[in-house]
């Protein structure tokens, strides 16, 4: 079974540093540290084979069984590997031969074998792995952080990896990276803890973040609860997506671990150690919402929802507007935004609403928040120029637009190449002129954009105006210099 939270995208905008630094620090480790442990690992199985302690601890192990009334169980007896961790498997055996049981002084063989076998765990200790992984029965505490980071293959580092990502950004977005990274180290600490309650006399060494990452699900679950959560399932043949309250996974994450630990007692995977780390990361959950609430961003919990009931209000205020229900429209887009106040479809619906009362003050109060916009991209530029050729027929009685606005849309039509609108605004202004500042920028402004738009004899009266009217201004000066290019 696989269950995989998918309920948001990474925002790269703001990326999750801590869970990035993890994965590259395991990625390193992998790669750089653990890289060469092939190599010593072989060293140490040909001393196994060529100093002749392997033959030596595999025929004491096959007398054991006998004695025990069980089979000897090797492919190829003459594998080192095979017989090497064959042997650790067997707990009893590794215990006994540890305690100086299975070789002793009376049976001639001591001396020689506790050189051998002492050597041997040297040449053991060279391979990354077998050093700093995690072996309850030979435990070096230590060992319950180093295990964190060590991988049994490159299979394994990438299964994690993604786990850690999908699972573990959710984490350190909601609670933030100091104290996530403090969780994840602890949820793996106390993960490999419970390994050694539970298999305490295992040799086998034990690596991999699987119980740190467990660590973050069994937390995850617990700080996103009752938040319904999209997420990927797979059973057999069958596979899904579906919404629900994230609370749900920890029952469904920790029943199939303890189900594949009772089930799979014998397989490499550490399912106990898998079930300890979701315990652990839920009572962690359960004390931040507790006592550290205001480490919680509930902000970033609550964004699906918020952006659930969005997609709620624009589905309906689309229907309302297919309908023609403009007044029913108005206070749902007017409610979007509130969060999106530049958004230029939203815009684009509010006029929609509001022109259908020419004579209203919500209609002027419209069209002046639109005609306001900050010139951007061409969605909201051609937004202004609809919005404003609408007003100057529809407006009732007449159009109110301020001084100020005037000026600003003058400049805007005509940098945009909207010369009709530009002069229209222009022969209001020019009467005026002493009420508005910015009429000789605007007048050379306009003839710029004749002279752009490949009309020349458009330009010049208004660069003559600018001389005759503004003699002696900065706007008269490149006035002359517009004149003497267009010539």
């Amino acid at each position: 079974m696989l269950l995989i939270p998918l309920d948001r995208k990474l925002d790269w905008r703001r990326p999750p540093l801590a869970t990035l630094g993890l994965v590259l620090a395991n990625v390193l480790v992998f790669f750089l540290i653990q890289s060469s442990e092939q190599m010593r690992l072989e060293q140490a199985l040909a001393y196994y084979e060529d100093s002749g302690l392997m033959a030596m601890e595999r025929d004491a192990w096959e007398a054991d069984l006998r004695a025990r009334g069980e089979n000897a169980e090797l492919g190829d007896p003459d594998d080192p590997a095979e017989v090497l961790f064959t042997l650790i498997q067997d707990e009893d055996f590794m215990v006994r031969l540890r305690d100086g049981e299975v070789f002793t002084t009376s049976g001639g063989g001591h001396p020689r074998w506790q050189r051998m076998r002492a050597e041997m765990s040297r040449q053991l200790d060279r391979v990354v792995f077998w050093r700093w992984g995690l072996r309850p029965a030979d435990f070096d505490p230590l060992t319950l952080f180093t295990h964190i980071f060590l991988h049994g293959g490159a299979d394994h580092l990438i299964g994690n990896m993604v786990f850690l990502v999908l699972v573990g950004f959710l984490v350190e977005m909601t609670i933030g990276a100091p104290l996530f990274l403090a969780t994840y180290l602890l949820g793996g600490v106390l993960a490999g803890g419970a390994d050694l309650i539970v298999a305490a006399e295992r040799f086998v060494p034990g690596v991999g973040a699987s119980g740190a990452i467990a660590a973050m699900m069994g937390l995850y679950s617990v700080l996103f609860s009752r938040q319904r959560v999209r997420f990927f399932y797979s059973v057999g043949i069958w596979f899904d997506y579906v919404r629900a309250p994230a609370i749900i996974l920890l029952p469904l994450w920790l029943g199939w671990e303890l189900l594949s630990w009772y089930l799979y007692s014998g397989s490499n995977v550490n399912y106990a150690a898998h079930a300890a780390g979701l315990t652990v990361g839920a009572i962690g959950g359960l004390a931040i919402v507790n006592f550290l609430p205001q480490r919680v961003n509930k902000a970033f919990l609550q964004a699906p929802d918020v952006e659930q009931a969005e997609d709620e209000d624009r589905a309906l205020a689309d229907q309302l507007l297919r309908e023609l229900d403009f007044d029913a429209a108005m206070p749902v887009v007017q409610r979007l935004l509130e969060k999106h106040p530049h958004d230029p479809e939203l815009l684009r619906r509010l006029h929609q609403c509001a022109r259908i009362h020419p004579d209203s003050d919500d209609y002027h109060r419209t069209v002046t928040r639109i005609l306001g916009e900050s010139e951007g991209d061409q969605t909201i530029d051609r937004l202004v120029l609809d919005v404003y050729r609408d007003y100057r027929t529809r407006a009732m009685p007449r159009p109110r637009l301020s001084g100020r606005l005037i000026q600003s849309l003058a400049l805007r039509f005509s940098r945009r190449g909207h010369l009709a609108e530009a002069e229209q605004l222009a022969a209001v202004i020019l009467p005026r002129r002493e009420r508005f500042p910015a009429t000789p920028g605007l007048l050379v402004a306009l003839a710029e954009g004749h002279a752009r738009a490949g009309n020349p004899a458009r330009a010049q009266p208004h660069l003559e105006q600018v001389i005759a009217l503004y003699p002696g201004s900065n706007e008269a000066e490149l006035a002359r210099r517009v004149l003497r290019r267009l010539h």
